[in-house]
């Protein structure tokens, strides 16, 4: 490494011995630098990062020969191999990436730079600070019809992962007719099959974590189905016309056929005032 230093002007000390005093000159010198201890440019600050996030460390060291630079966490050598961390370098500044931080990475870290003149240390702390729970998606109200299904669908983030608790109307939900599922990336899901009456009301889902306490809620209501008289030719078969009567003989076998035209809609069958239970369509019988 070559540097240049500039003296300007320069003052003679008139009673130096074999000096004649003159002149103000500028002098230049030229010298060269051929080793120098490590030294790092720019010292770390202390670094706070939420859980769950990636911290990336950064500093750039100089030195000739070229330093080497380890990094550890407390006394413990930082090594790559353990997937959790990646060191790079390049053309003096070097990193330290720490990937998905959780609450046992936190401590003191320093970075050690090193070559035959000496060595050079840096340290710092970090800290893994907690979040509060946050719903991405909220879950969302449900018209829907006594048999049929519900099922409510949240995101929530929070650092430490947060529980999560389905509750209707401030009563904890059990049992087997409700599914309640977590999968991977904070989704929650809570699913009720074959609704009943009772289960209209407030549902809500509470998320809750060391950091703090969050909520969602929504409604189940049932829509009011129309009855209508279902029509046929007795000892035909017929489609459903709706707003018509017709009658047939005692002991006459009847069939009735009627197609679902939405999803979200329930057909169903009676025959004097009794519910018939079936899942077809399609449904024989005798009157």
């Amino acid at each position: 490494m070559v540097v240049s230093l500039d003296v300007f002007p320069l003052a003679f000390l008139e009673q130096a011995a074999g000096l004649a005093a003159g002149e103000n000159e500028d002098v230049k010198i030229d010298f060269q630098v051929t080793e120098m201890p490590p030294r790092f440019a720019v010292p770390f600050a202390d670094v706070e990062v939420t859980e769950g996030l990636e911290a990336v460390f950064e500093c750039v060291v100089t030195g000739t020969p070229v330093p080497v630079v380890q990094w550890f966490r407390g006394d413990t050598c930082v090594t790559p191999a353990t997937g959790k961390y990646v060191v790079s370098q390049k053309e003096g500044l070097h990193s330290l990436k720490v990937q998905n931080v959780g609450p046992s990475d936190g401590g003191w870290y320093h970075c050690r730079a090193m070559n035959r003149l000496g060595e050079a240390i840096c340290s710092f702390e970090f800290q893994v600070t907690e979040a509060p729970p946050k719903f991405l998606r909220l879950i969302s109200d449900c018209s829907t019809f006594v048999g049929a299904s519900a099922c409510f669908q949240c995101l929530v983030t929070g650092s430490p992962h947060p529980s999560v608790r389905w509750y209707k109307d401030g009563v904890l939900l059990e049992g087997d007719r409700y599914c309640v599922q977590e999968e991977q990336g904070g989704c929650h899901s809570l699913t009720i099959e074959n609704l009943m009456q009772s289960d209209s009301g407030q549902y809500k889902c509470i998320a809750t974590n060391r950091a703090g306490t969050a909520e969602t809620s929504a409604v189940i209501s049932f829509e009011i189905l129309n009855v209508f008289m279902l029509s046929f030719t007795a000892g035909k078969n017929a489609a459903l016309i709706l707003g018509a009567l017709f009658f047939i003989s005692l002991g006459m076998k009847t069939t009735l056929c009627g197609h679902i035209c939405a999803p979200s809609k329930l057909l169903t069958y009676s025959c004097k005032d009794i519910l018939i239970d079936t899942h077809l369509c399609r449904t024989n019988f005798f009157v």
